[in-house]
């Protein structure tokens, strides 16, 4: 229909078109999104306040004020991504706010991995910028996205495989979202960044898994595509046994459910155990690779505290300890064939006669 298309630029569609709150989408990539507006209950929402990370308030000199930073990134998602995905970046917040020893003076901080938020509605995007001040500052305006045409790609991939394994078109329409994710051109074929060529059905779908995780982070879809996909319980097994590795400093496992991720990030002993990161101002728009002055891929350098690079602060990146504050409160109540479906409301059975022959109750309840 030519009526929809991709954003060129990842981040500018986050930060400038969802971040501006701007009416106009010359692409078409925001096809289904609900309103916030008012700063009120009744028609506003939260999104981006207990989302996202902390950030500095002038007015009351502090950052809990504007953000209580309740969503975190589970470490083994930050190193699925590619370290040239742009993706990773702006899905992921890695830094908040922080207040220096005097009290006063605010900075903009990196965070340990265990600390990680969502970052495509993060506050200091918005523009214009929420006055300081009340209560109803907690509300933010970010209309919440539910369908973009990135998605519509990839469902079409995901169908076109289904019914006929993978085709030229499946993986045009990947390759599209791929190729946006890493900054290239939409529209010309990249071998680097681009699909293999010569994959079987079933491991087309595998890429298709991954590349729903990379390119949907945070927009509420992959519990759900999880499940359609019936392998919600696979992936909550792996995942609890690959932080495990992590914070073990072993060899880490691929999910065997997806395509595996960049070879260089699954040997947890050579990733850093400490981060040193640029002391920065609240002003500026600093992703966590601008922040950083080691890599996060690269055990060294590791600085002693005492002899860390001027105007920059470590922080303990990956630990055992972290790892395990991160496992004590990840699905501690999921029950397989259970928890991917809640149960049906008892009134709703009583409508239809009150026996489980007329509605059955969901599985476990």
């Amino acid at each position: 229909s030519n009526q929809h298309g991709l954003n060129p630029s990842y981040k500018n569609l986050w930060k400038n078109q969802v971040g501006g709150r701007v009416v106009a989408d010359p692409n078409g990539e925001l096809m289904f999104q609900v309103t916030a507006f008012g700063r009120s209950a009744a028609s506003d929402a939260k999104v981006g306040f207990n989302s996202g990370p902390t950030v500095y308030d002038p007015a009351t000199q502090t950052s809990g004020a504007t953000g209580t930073a309740s969503v975190f990134i589970l470490p083994n998602y930050f190193y699925y991504f590619d370290s040239t995905d742009q993706r990773r970046d702006v899905t992921i917040a890695a830094y908040q706010d922080t207040v220096a020893a005097d009290g006063t003076t605010f900075f903009k901080r990196g965070q340990q991995i265990t600390s990680l938020f969502d970052g495509k509605y993060r506050r200091d995007w918005l523009n214009p910028v929420i006055p300081a001040g009340t209560y109803a500052n907690n509300y933010t305006g970010f209309k919440w996205q539910i369908l973009r045409y990135a998605d519509v790609l990839l469902m079409f991939a995901e169908a076109e495989n289904e019914l006929n394994g993978p085709t030229t078109a499946a993986y045009n329409a990947a390759n599209m979202v791929r190729r946006r994710g890493f900054g290239q051109p939409i529209a010309v074929a990249n071998p680097a960044v681009d699909m293999p060529a010569g994959l079987s059905k079933a491991d087309f779908f595998k890429y298709l898994v991954r590349e729903r995780a990379l390119e949907l982070g945070g927009e509420g879809i992959r519990k759900f595509d999880l499940i359609r996909w019936n392998l919600l319980a696979t992936a909550i097994t792996e995942t609890r046994a690959i932080l495990n590795r992590m914070g073990d400093r072993l060899t880490i496992t691929p999910p065997t459910y997806m395509a595996p991720p960049p070879v260089y990030t699954l040997n947890a002993a050579t990733l850093p155990t400490a981060m040193y990161f640029r002391l920065r101002t609240t002003s500026e728009d600093l992703n966590i690779g601008g922040l950083a002055i080691n890599s996060f891929y690269q055990l060294q350098p590791n600085y002693p505290s005492t002899t860390a690079p001027s105007n920059t602060r470590s922080t303990s990146w990956m630990t055992r300890a972290n790892i395990d504050n991160i496992l004590a409160h990840y699905t501690n109540s999921f029950t397989a064939n259970k928890s991917e479906l809640m149960p049906i409301p008892q009134n709703a059975i009583n409508a239809y006669g009150g026996f489980a022959s007329n509605m059955p109750q969901n599985a476990g309840y």
